[in-house]
Order: C-alpha cells, then sequence, then structure tokens
C-alpha cells in the first residue's frame, strides 16, 4: 500500500518529514506535537513496530490529519491528502473485497472436498442437523404407533435398527418402553418368555430383533461404550438407556406425570398417546432448550462484550483526544507566559531608559541655562558622565533638545562662531593696518558668513530680519 501511495504525484509533500527549518515555518511543531510522514511509516513496517492493521492505518490518518491540522480545509496541500486517502480507503476496500472472495471460494471447496470424502468411505448421503433427523425420527415412529399398535411399534424398530446396520449413524437417540424399566430381571424375564411365545412371521420377528437390540445398546450405554446407533444422542437420552438397562428409574424424568400426559390434550397435540415417545420427546425438548438457552446467553455475551470492546475503544480515542488537546494547550500557554515574560522585561527595560532619558535632559537644560553653547554640553557629558552619544540614551540630540524646551540659541553655533572670529580679526586689523593677508582673510570669512546666513533663511533656522554688518558685528557675540 505504501509502494502505490509513493506512485501518486501528491504524495511528494509527504514522503519525508517535514523541514520546518528550512520551510520557514518554526511554529510546526508547536501546533503538530505527533508528526508523522510515508518514510516514517515505513521504516516502522520494516522494523515491525505495528502490531496489528489498525496501528497502520492509523498513522497513516495522521499524516492527513496533520495537514489538514496546519494547513486548512482549502489549501492545495490539504487537497492533495484528500486524494491520497480517498485512493488509500479504496485500495482497502478492493483488498478487503479480494480476500473475502478468495476465502468464500476455499471454503466452498473444502466443504464440496469434505461431502465427496464422506460420501465415498461411508457410502451414504451427507447427514441432515441432528433436530431435524429426531422430529423426522419421532413423527414416524408415532405414525407407525398410531396404525399398527404394539406390533407396529416393534417393527417399526426393527427396521430403523436394520437401517442403522446398513448405513451411517443417525443422531434419532433410543427409546426404552416404560414397560422394561421397572427391573432388570423383569426385563430378562419378558425377553425369555417373548422368544418362544412369539408368533412365527416377518413381524415377529423384526420385533424380537428389536427388543435385543433395544437391551444390547442400553447395556452398552451402562458400560460407558459407543455405539452405532448412539451416535449424535443427547446425553439425556443415554443416561436413560443406560439407567434403564440398569433396572433404576431415569433422572430428571416424571414417569407418573408422562402416563397423565398420555391421556391429555397434550399427547393428542404431539401425535402420540405412548409412554415411551413422551418421555423421549420430555428428555430432548430439555436438552434442546437448555442448549438454545445456553446459545442466546453466550450470545448475549458476545454482544456485551462487543459493546463493551466499542466503548473502550472509544473511551480511549478520547482520551488520546483529550490528552493531545491538553499538551497543545499547555505548549500555548508555555509560549503565552514565555511571551510575557519577554515583554515584561521590555517594559522594564524601557521605564529605565525613560527614566534615564529625564535624568539627561534635565542636566542639559540645566548646563544651557548656565550659558554653555551645545557643543560643549556634548562635550561635558562625554568626559564626565560617560555618555558618548545623546542621541543613544534620549533619542533627540542636543540642539534638538534645547529648542523643545525653549533654550536653544538664537545663532546658530557655527554662524556664531565665525561671526565672533571676524570680530577678533577686525579688532586685529585695527591695530596692524599693514596686514595684508589678515584682510584677505578676513573677506573670506565675512563671505562665509553671508552664505551661510542665506542658507539659515532659507532653511528657515535664522530669523529672515538677520543681517550681518561689521560695524554692529560685536554686539551679536557680547
Amino acid at each position: 500500500m505504501l509502494n502505490l501511495l509513493a506512485k501518486y504525484k501528491e504524495a511528494d509533500p509527504f514522503r519525508a518529514p517535514v523541514d520546518w527549518e528550512a520551510l520557514g515555518i518554526p511554529d510546526y511543531p508547536v501546533v503538530i506535537t505527533h508528526p508523522m510522514d510515508l518514510k516514517t511509516a515505513r521504516e516502522k513496517v520494516r522494523a515491525g513496530a505495528y502490531k496489528t492493521m489498525d496501528e497502520w492505518r492509523a498513522d497513516i490518518k495522521r499524516i492527513w490529519d496533520n495537514c489538514r491540522k496546519y494547513n486548512g480545509e482549502e489549501h492545495p496541500v490539504t487537497r492533495c491528502a484528500e486524494k491520497l486517502e480517498a485512493a488509500m480507503e479504496r485500495r482497502m476496500e478492493e483488498a478487503v473485497a479480494g480476500a473475502a472472495r478468495e476465502l468464500s471460494t476455499a471454503q466452498q471447496r473444502a466443504d464440496a472436498g469434505g461431502l465427496a470424502g464422506k460420501g465415498t468411505a461411508g457410502g451414504s448421503r451427507p447427514r441432515a442437523p441432528r433436530e431435524v433427523a429426531l422430529l423426522r425420527a419421532s413423527n414416524t415412529s408415532a405414525g407407525s404407533d398410531s396404525d399398527g399398535g404394539e406390533d407396529g411399534r416393534q417393527a417399526g424398530l426393527a427396521a430403523r435398527t436394520a437401517a442403522r446396520q446398513q448405513h451411517q449413524p443417525s443422531p434419532e437417540p433410543m427409546r426404552l418402553s416404560l414397560k422394561r424399566v421397572a427391573s432388570g430381571s423383569n426385563m430378562q424375564a419378558a425377553g425369555a418368555a417373548a422368544a418362544p411365545a412369539a408368533p412365527a412371521g416377518p413381524a415377529a420377528a423384526a420385533a424380537a430383533d428389536g427388543r435385543a437390540g433395544l437391551a444390547k445398546r442400553g447395556r452398552l450405554a451402562s458400560n460407558n461404550l459407543n455405539i452405532s446407533g448412539g451416535a449424535g444422542m443427547p446425553a439425556a437420552a443415554i443416561a436413560a438407556a443406560a439407567g434403564a438397562a440398569a433396572g433404576s428409574m431415569v433422572p430428571g424424568v416424571d414417569y407418573d406425570a408422562l402416563e397423565q400426559l398420555s391421556n391429555s390434550q397434550a399427547a393428542k397435540q404431539l401425535g402420540t398417546s405412548d409412554a415411551d415417545e413422551l418421555a423421549f420427546l420430555a428428555v430432548w425438548k430439555r436438552v434442546v432448550s437448555k442448549r438454545a438457552q445456553a446459545v442466546s446467553e453466550a450470545e448475549g455475551l458476545r454482544q456485551a462484550t462487543k459493546k463493551l470492546k466499542r466503548s473502550l475503544l472509544t473511551s480511549e480515542e478520547e482520551a488520546k483526544q483529550l490528552r493531545g488537546r491538553l499538551d497543545e494547550e499547555a505548549a500555548v500557554r508555555a509560549e503565552a507566559e514565555a511571551q510575557l515574560r519577554e515583554l515584561q522585561a521590555k517594559h522594564t527595560k524601557l521605564q529605565e531608559q525613560h527614566k534615564e532619558q529625564h535624568k539627561v535632559t534635565d542636566h542639559i537644560c540645566k548646563l544651557a541655562k548656565k550659558g554653555m553653547t551645545p557643543s560643549q554640553i556634548g562635550v561635558l557629558l562625554r568626559d564626565s558622565h560617560g555618555i558618548p552619544q545623546v542621541t543613544s540614551v534620549t533619542g533627540s540630540k542636543v540642539l534638538r533638545i534645547l529648542k523643545g524646551h525653549g533654550l536653544g540659541p538664537e545663532i546658530p553655533e557655527d554662524l556664531y562662531f565665525l561671526i565672533k572670529k571676524a570680530v577678533s580679526m577686525r579688532k586685529h586689523l585695527e591695530r596692524n593696518r599693514k596686514d595684508k593677508d589678515g584682510k584677505f582673510r578676513l573677506i573670506l570669512i565675512e563671505s562665509r558668513i553671508h552664505r551661510l546666513a542665506r542658507y539659515y533663511k532659507k532653511a528657515r533656522k535664522l530669523a529672515p530680519t538677520f543681517k550681518y554688518e561689521s560695524a554692529t558685528a560685536s554686539t551679536l557675540v557680547a
């Protein structure tokens, strides 16, 4: 079956275990707690890990269930799994049907061969069921007794005895006359007296043979021996024969009730009034009723056992499903707890950073109020407080922090220092008028001041009315 499934092109996603790391699906082992694939199932088959076919089918079913559980019902891989599942079920049904046909053919051949062998060996037809033979025998004897009286009954016994000697033993039980049950001596006396007084003729000879055969069967039954006519007889009938031969009453038979029954309406319904026939029918019906009761009780026990097994299997399956759900919930709970701990750690870290940020911001504002420039504040924080970059702590630069708190300088720091340098050089030239190189450097610095002022006006970092004039420049940097 695994080879047939492997031939389908839809079996490609299920040939080997899912490599969730290569596929980039880290949640696969969390969702699927019991992974299964065709390669793993084949290895378990070769290793003999499956004790029954149901275990193998459960693993194959787990492949399709895992696919539906992770991918959903509308995913293309789930479609492939459904197609493979349908193909497997179809193949399994075909295999089971073929095995059933082969078994039925083999059983028919075996039955035909057994019947043919019995017929050839014994020279007789297959025997009918035991109950059918008993009813047929009782009906025959009842008819002969009603038509011919005592002679007819004895003739019927003789005919049946002759039939048993010629053919296979039938399931007809022995019948004993109540007249012979009184004692062994009376039975022998009755047999000895009947021999000379019997009239000459076929009926008398048959009756004598029947009585002799019946007495012989009683003696053999009393000695726990098996006779040709006792095959298939019930135990109660054999016991009755043994007790009659020994001259005692048969246990379990009420002969007074049988004598009354012989004249009742029930005897007429049974078709006979002879106590011998009634005793036989009473014992046989009791055996058959007990046998039917035992069969019904056994069938009831089998049905109860099957129902109990089904309930146990259902309970085990429900327990497995519940255990799987509990495992999944535990995994989800553990993952949620891990995420919660991670978020709590991040929250604590953010709180600490927020406190540090407020602390640094307050210190920068204090330094700015003392008249320090942004660059001077950065150097102080770097050298004295161990903060190499204010941005890494507060998320903003020093100048932005100062502007946010309304402490930013009116003139950008680079422009401020250029103006300050120009003012100092102009003072130098007033004392040293022949310094031509100084004049040239002053021209370059003032040109740079004008360009930078135009840029800052354009960027709206400087007031539009700002204008650099050398005569009033000293007031800007005072």
